[in-house]
């Protein structure tokens, strides 16, 4: 270990945090240009559908939604509770994938 450190340490050094940090870390970022941009109250209005065929491609659209807007810097702090109630109980299969990148935002 300290042979790694003598050897790579001064790359180490010569990094600026201040500047190579930007206000949030994100390791992607996406810039979606939605034609009107979707609320967290439209989202939580999709995510209560009542169940029929049309609910699920509601969900999962609003969830695809909630994703990009998140990933994009948006902050939905009362999604959260939301999601757990109404999607997280559908059995669709891709629900199930989207939830997965959902709880890594």
């Amino acid at each position: 270990s300290s042979g790694i450190n003598a050897e790579y340490g001064h790359y180490f050094k010569q990094i600026n945090l201040s500047t190579a940090m930007t206000d949030q870390p994100c390791s992607v970022l996406i810039n979606v240009n939605f034609s009107t941009t979707p609320t967290e109250q439209l989202i939580k209005q999709d995510f209560e559908v009542a169940q029929s065929p049309k609910s699920v491609a509601t969900k999962i659209q609003a969830l695809k939604n909630a994703i990009l807007l998140m990933q994009s810097g948006e902050k939905l702090p009362g999604l959260l509770m939301h999601v757990i109630r109404y999607v997280l109980p559908e059995q669709d299969h891709t629900i199930k994938k989207l939830l997965y990148i959902f709880w890594e935002i």
